[in-house]
């Protein structure tokens, strides 16, 4: 049996996070929105410190939006998107805000952003 899980990434499966510094469009946007906004570290979010192969991804939709949510038409413009992957349940470690999963080239399953939005705006 398999667990579902939720990442926003762009087509080259790489992740908002992925490269932080000047060259990362996502994070060298500074506004008031993602400011006021938690975002903790996986170590400070009861998961293992992140190696290699890991990514962020999310339990639950709900988690994704809670993220990333009021900031999802600059990921658009961007170039990220959210997908659903299917893991191995010994691949995915459960944080409360977050999950990491090991990266293993699963496929993805593309969601539209209006879905992850639809009654939560």
């Amino acid at each position: 049996m398999t667990v579902t899980i939720y990442r926003v990434e762009d087509e080259n499966c790489l992740g908002p996070y992925f490269g932080i510094g000047p060259d990362n469009s996502f994070r060298s946007r500074d506004d008031d929105l993602w400011k006021k906004k938690y975002h903790p570290f996986p170590e400070d979010d009861g998961l293992p410190y992140p190696q290699d192969d890991h990514r962020s991804a999310f339990a639950n939709l709900g988690q994704l939006w809670d993220w990333f949510g009021g900031y999802e038409f600059a990921l658009a413009e961007d170039g990220y998107g959210v997908v659903s992957i299917e893991c191995e349940p010994e691949d995915v470690a459960f944080g409360r805000h977050q999950v990491l999963f090991t990266e293993q080239g699963q496929p993805r399953v593309d969601i539209p952003w209006e879905t992850v939005t639809q009654g939560r705006a």
